[in-house]
């Protein structure tokens, strides 16, 4: 994949060793979204599925779902104490597909923010 910039130490993500960039999650995203039932569990508000022993539901807390102005294609929220909130997203708003990825936003509303200001300022015109 490209991976120049990451280490992950396990699978959960909340081990403080785990490290990438910005640059990495990107091409992270793009692989995933590759994936059917990734891109739908990321773009659902509520997926619910069953194992052999329960019922399961994740709810999504990616706020860009709800938005007007753009198509979430396919997201990551996260957080824990050593990186703050994280999102990285892939989203299609005038006609053109975006990759935006906000690490350690102080808020949880700071992150989606910073990703509306960068989504915002690739689809301004050159020079603005």
């Amino acid at each position: 994949m490209g991976l120049v910039q990451t280490r992950y130490f396990e699978v959960t993500g909340l081990d403080d060793r785990n490290v990438a960039s910005a640059a990495d999650v990107a091409k992270l995203l793009r692989v995933a979204a590759d994936n059917v039932l990734i891109r739908d569990i990321t773009t659902t508000d509520l997926y619910r599925f069953r194992t052999l022993r329960r019922r399961h539901q994740i709810v999504n807390t990616n706020r860009l779902l709800k938005s007007r102005w753009c198509e979430v294609n396919c997201g990551k929220t996260g957080f824990i104490l050593e990186s703050g909130y994280c999102l990285a997203t892939w989203v299609r708003a005038r006609g053109k597909d975006m990759i935006a990825v906000v690490l350690g936003a102080p808020t949880n509303a700071t992150r989606f923010a910073d990703v509306v200001r960068l989504i915002q300022h690739a689809e301004a015109p050159a020079g603005t």
